[in-house]
């Protein structure tokens, strides 16, 4: 339907103009009311004379000219009528319909699942904006710098080593971490703040000033970050602790040929071992290429034997240490004194017997047998035993105390020395040349010998041609 003002197409059902406000009639009304219009236009010419003739007051003719308005209301209403009604016709410059509801353009439909994508959309617009913020916060060096230093202090030292740019090796780990640091006394801190920083976009510098619990001094951590090639999330620049202050480099152990080092009670690998150790000299070199800086044990180990730990204190780059040495324990020590005693004694029995040498040649390394064999027929002329009228016949020992004295290593081997003191009291054959004759006599006294063993195959061999002296007369 048409409004008939201003043309613009309208529902069929509509009263009103949507666009004007005016009011739409429809066709077959329109019909209806054209002759009540036309009828009413002679009663309005009729009056006009009897208002000519009579020509009444004001007052008269008032209530006359009221009754004809209903007439002409009923085909167009009054503007009083319309400002009560509300409806505004903007050609006439009246109002129709309610007032409380004037025409308005209508409204177009909205659509619910565009709204819900458009919040979706600020949402997520939010929830990054935030994710980069926060994630910029939380990976910036100053962040990483105050992260690895609560760790530090706190003794949290496996959060400490995520933090740390480091390659791993074989003595660079965690483990090694956590166990290099473990040494060390952690701390309450009470503050602590950045006083100083500064970056390139490659490397930053923090400094940190804190105060411990129960003390009034004020100490400084200086760290340095290295930003690294990959970012956190394909978003944020990533920054780790330099690990140079930490780590020790080409850490250099020279220790006897044929011995295998521990770096805390762990072995070095036999790639470590440098090119040019001077093995001729008896001594090869291990070159760790790095380990944590600190306190460290360092043994060596031959055959059956580990030497007790030496502590050292690595730190910087191309560190020495030596090891010339391999402490026996306590227990070994004792072993070694035992075979010292057995040893003697079987001596001492096969000279009282008149045994060769081969009863004891075993008791000898072989690099010694030749020289311990013309000791030991030295030895054994002064025993009846060999063929004499005068000499010992039996030798007992008391008192028998032996003391460690020594041991080295020498062309990859443990050599060790022993003191054993002793009394002693030897039977004996003399010759009597008053009465001419043989007599028999006792003779006591104390002495002490030195033993020097080496360790072969499993075994403590002496490694000397030394024989023990029994005076007699």
């Amino acid at each position: 339907m048409f409004c008939p003002n201003c043309g613009n197409k309208n529902e069929e059902e509509a009263v009103f103009c949507a666009f004007c406000g005016t009011k739409i009639i429809e066709p077959e009304a329109a019909a209806q009311v054209q002759p009540e219009a036309v009828q009413a236009q002679p009663e309005a010419v009729q009056m006009q004379p009897e208002a000519v003739q009579a020509q009444p007051t004001a007052a008269q003719v008032q209530p006359e000219a009221v009754q004809v308005q209903p007439a002409a209301a009923q085909a167009q209403p009054t503007a009083a009528q319309m400002q009560q009604t509300g409806y505004y016709n903007n050609v006439q410059g009246g109002y129709y319909g309610a007032a409380a509801n004037p025409p308005q353009a209508p409204k177009k439909k909205i659509n619910k699942c565009m709204v819900a994508s458009l919040i979706e959309a600020g949402v997520l617009v939010l929830a990054i904006a935030a994710f980069i913020l926060i994630g910029k916060n939380a990976y910036g060096y100053e962040k990483t710098a105050e992260r690895f230093f609560q760790a530090y202090e706190s003794g949290n030292w496996e959060r400490a080593y995520e933090n740390l740019d480091i390659s791993e090796s074989k003595f660079i780990d965690k483990k090694h971490f956590a166990a290099i640091n473990r040494q060390n006394e952690t701390t309450e801190i009470n503050q602590f703040h950045i006083i100083e920083k500064n970056e390139n976009g490659i490397v930053a510098n923090v400094t940190i000033q804190y105060s411990e619990k129960g003390s009034s001094d004020v100490s400084l951590m200086y760290l340095t970050l290295n930003k690294q090639p990959k970012k956190k999330f394909f978003l944020f620049d990533e920054w780790k602790i330099s690990s140079s202050q930490y780590v020790a480099k080409n850490y250099n152990v020279e220790v006897p040929k044929g011995a295998v080092l521990y770096l805390d009670q762990e072995e070095v690998p036999e790639e470590m071992l440098a090119e040019d150790s001077d093995v001729d000299e008896g001594y090869h070199t291990y070159t760790i290429p790095k380990l944590f800086a600190g306190s460290h044990t360092l043994a060596i180990k031959i055959g059956d034997f580990t030497s007790a730990g030496e502590n050292v204190y690595v730190s910087g780059e191309e560190d020495y240490a030596y090891i010339s040495s391999l402490n026996l324990s306590k227990q070994q020590q004792e072993e070694l004194l035992q075979t010292a005693y057995t040893d003697l004694q079987n001596i001492l029995s096969a000279g009282v017997c008149g045994d060769n040498f081969s009863k004891i040649r075993n008791m000898y390394s072989s690099e010694c047998q030749e020289r311990a064999n013309d000791s030991y027929e030295s030895f054994l002329s002064h025993f009846v035993s060999a063929g004499q009228q005068e000499g010992i016949t039996e030798i007992r020992l008391t008192n028998v105390k032996g003391n460690f004295t020594s041991n080295y290593i020498d062309d990859g081997e443990i050599v060790a020395e022993v003191e054993l003191a002793y009394d002693y009291t030897v039977d004996f054959m003399d010759y009597d040349w008053w009465y001419s004759k043989l007599e028999s006599d006792t003779y006591d006294s104390y002495d002490s010998i030195y033993l020097t063993f080496v360790y072969v195959d499993g075994t403590w061999k002496l490694n000397t041609d030394s024989m023990p002296y029994f005076r007699y007369y």
